[in-house]
């Protein structure tokens, strides 16, 4: 076999991809064993998707770790023409990470992080002000309930993972430290770990146990979709019917593998989701007959990405966003 890397991932690289994404620290041994090749062919082809940035091996977070505890979603009308003008100027903002341009309901939106509501006020009357800006309107977040980035054609199998409905443990410099050094090299050793951070491998050890035990950390193999195929992505927005419960309507969307990204939010939708598919026309046909179809669902608008922006990735949260698509524009 080559090493050689063509537009699409072979057969061997989707194999190491899907068992990466189910245990990204697993040991390259036991990875080459289950797939039957040598675990240097293996370890040489991760390097190879490594190195030409189809793949990173990273830390995801839960935001609140980092003291974000208001978020939200600013969908923005900008003036006939100015949509990107106002994307580059939002750049600026620094409680603004992901910046998306659109078709539907807004021509611009961008994602908020904020340490509290105050903050968050703040933010928004900033965005409010800006030249070419018409209208906005803010969805709270209210839950995050997937952040996942994984791709597959098949369906997500639900995890027992820990709740996040308390808060979030704690955290002192040494397990920021360590959340930041995984974001940089998720499979670095707790060896490596502990001379770079100046920790006993058994404290790094043990502060990495908690921090995934409690559900606040996990490291994802992260994979640009469209090396599967995948060069379509929306925000959907969803309004559920009547009484219908909103954990079961998102436990059902949740498990979509086309579904990247769901929050619960406060405002005009109950659900808002992020999704891919392999092109505009698999985009509508998967909302028309998988969202559409789930019990509960009443009025859902979809707001196709034309472009993505990021003004950093400064956390281990956000980090796996940006390294999750592949026309990014990622100013310094």
């Amino acid at each position: 076999m080559e090493d050689s890397l063509g537009t699409q991932l072979n057969a061997v690289d989707r194999e190491l991809v899907a068992r990466l994404q189910e245990n990204a620290r697993t040991p390259l041994t036991h990875v080459a064993a289950d797939i039957g090749l040598s675990e240097a062919y293996v370890r040489r082809r991760l390097k190879v998707l490594q190195e030409n940035d189809v793949l990173t091996i990273t830390a995801v977070a839960d935001p609140r770790l980092f003291g974000l505890h208001a978020m939200a979603w600013i969908g923005i009308e900008a003036e006939p023409g100015k949509p990107q003008e106002v994307a580059d100027a939002l750049l600026h903002i620094v409680d603004v990470g992901y910046i998306v341009t659109a078709v539907g309901r807004f021509n611009v939106m961008a994602e908020v992080a904020c340490e509290s509501t105050d903050h968050l006020y703040d933010v928004v009357l900033q965005i409010r002000r800006m030249p070419s800006v018409r209208r906005i309107e803010t969805f709270t977040y209210l839950r995050l309930l997937r952040q996942q980035f994984v791709w597959s054609t098949k369906e997500v199998v639900s995890e027992k993972r820990p709740s996040r409905t308390g808060n979030p443990p704690l955290l002192d410099e040494l397990d920021r430290s360590l959340i930041h050094a995984l974001q940089a090299n998720g499979r670095a050793s707790f060896r490596e770990l502990a001379y770079q951070l100046g920790a006993s491998q058994r404290t790094i050890s043990a502060r990495y146990s908690r921090l995934v035990e409690t559900g606040a950390l996990r490291i994802s193999a992260v994979i640009k979709p469209s090396r599967l195929g995948l060069r379509a992505m929306s925000w959907i927005g969803l309004e559920l019917i009547g009484r219908a419960d909103l954990e079961e309507v998102g436990e059902a969307i949740g498990a979509l593998p086309e579904v990247s990204y769901l929050v619960a939010t406060a405002g005009r939708y109950d659900l808002m989701a992020e999704v891919v598919a392999a092109d505009h026309s698999a985009l509508i046909q998967f909302v028309q007959d998988r969202i559409a179809s789930i019990p509960g669902v009443g009025r859902l608008d979809l707001m196709p990405y034309t472009s993505l922006l990021f003004r950093s990735a400064a956390t281990a949260w956000s980090g796996a966003r940006t390294r999750a698509t592949d026309f990014t524009d990622s100013p310094s």
